[in-house]
């Protein structure tokens, strides 16, 4: 049995999508493969991850599983249809359950698509037929950006999968020189029979697609009728992109089938810096600092996304004093966060008898024990 969606990203099917974005950014970072190299089954759980997130952070896919669960994640499901079949189904039962007393039966046709796809199968030995006027899926690529190009946006080049007519069957999905053969199936009626209890009804064949008949599958590109190429394409991550972010270049994903092609879903993973860690839009920086700053004060650089600027360090800071600089942080359209600036205190790492005399010289000026009051 499929794992739940939900359970998957460990919150509850009330949660707001601010919930659900934030267990998935807790839940990636655990289990990329970047920070578990060479644990399948952290890969493994990173992809059920991503995919659930996949789903649940698109209101219209969510939309349908929490109405009709796992059967909405098949391929060809339609809703709209469902739901149709679903009120068909009703009507009878209120009007009496009329299949009860003898069998009926039904030609559903394109409603056989809610049962899972029957009638994806190949019209002419194994090419599939598509619907006309039937958008391309969204291709979700996930990018790898520095920290900094992060902040500052950055231009990439990604090798994105693109179906392409076979060159061998010209996208028949027959093996050249092949003539199509009766289907063994249904015997060349195209059709099979569904039986539910007392109710019978008639789907397209799942062996022929409901053509009635079969070839030899193109050896290229085993009766799809279609390869996978690759296409490389430069896309534009903006500044202040964050772990998670989602940017759309509509047009840019799977080719339709008789209608407009699907989206292209940039999704960026933004890798650790050594010194900065981000919370929103405010940035955090660890700064280290010498003895003579900390204790006597200084005035020192600090980079920020908008260029280098002046920090004051205060006299006799601590390690862990932190500072802010307002409007210092990350910049998205006309909102900026703050940079909190935490002194980290740094002892020099040369031998210096001389400065291990002073500071024990020093130990006079504590006004009360350091350690004072730390006891269980």
């Amino acid at each position: 049995m499929a794992k739940d969606l939900y359970e998957t990203l460990g919150v509850a099917k009330t949660a707001s999508e601010a919930d659900i974005r934030k267990a998935y950014r807790k839940l990636a970072r655990k289990h990329h493969p970047d920070v578990n190299p060479g644990n399948k089954k952290a890969e493994d759980h990173f992809k059920e991850v991503a995919s659930a997130y996949e789903i649940l952070s698109d209101p219209k896919k969510r939309k349908a599983y929490d109405e009709f669960g796992q059967e909405s994640l098949r391929g060809g499901f339609d809703p709209d249809k469902a739901r149709a079949y679903q009120e068909w189904s009703q009507s009878r039962e209120r009007a009496g359950r009329p299949f009860a007393a003898e069998t009926q039966d039904f030609d559903l046709g394109d409603l056989g698509d809610v049962f899972g796809g029957f009638g994806d199968g190949g019209a002419r030995g194994g090419a599939r037929r598509r619907a006309a006027g039937l958008r391309g899926e969204d291709i979700l690529a996930r990018v790898d950006v520095d920290f900094i190009q992060a902040l500052r946006g950055v231009e990439l080049e990604v090798a994105l999968p693109q179906r392409e007519t076979c060159s061998t069957c010209h996208g028949s999905g027959d093996a050249p020189g092949t003539k199509p053969k009766t289907c063994p199936t249904c015997k060349g009626t195209g059709k099979q029979q569904l039986v539910d209890g007392p109710m019978r009804m008639n789907i397209p064949c799942q062996t022929c697609g409901g053509s009635g008949q079969l070839a030899t599958p193109c050896p290229t590109c085993h009766g799809e009728g279609e390869i996978m190429t690759e296409q490389p394409v430069k896309i534009r991550v903006p500044p202040g992109a964050d772990e998670g972010s989602r940017l759309r270049v509509a047009g840019k994903g799977a080719p339709g089938h008789g209608g407009p092609p699907g989206d292209l879903i940039i999704e960026t993973h933004v890798k650790p810096h050594p010194y900065f860690r981000r919370e929103g839009l405010d940035l955090h920086l660890r700064l280290p600092v010498t003895l003579a700053e900390a204790l006597a004060g200084a005035s020192v650089e600090v980079p920020t996304p908008q260029g280098p600027v002046k920090l004051t360090i205060p006299p006799k800071s601590q390690t862990g004093t932190r500072l802010r600089l307002r409007d210092r942080g990350v910049k998205r359209g006309d909102k900026v966060g703050d940079l909190f600036v935490d002194l980290e205190v740094r002892l020099p790492e040369n031998d210096a008898p001389e400065l291990v005399e002073a500071a024990r010289a020093a130990t006079s000026a504590y006004a009360r024990p350091v350690r004072e009051g730390i006891k269980l």
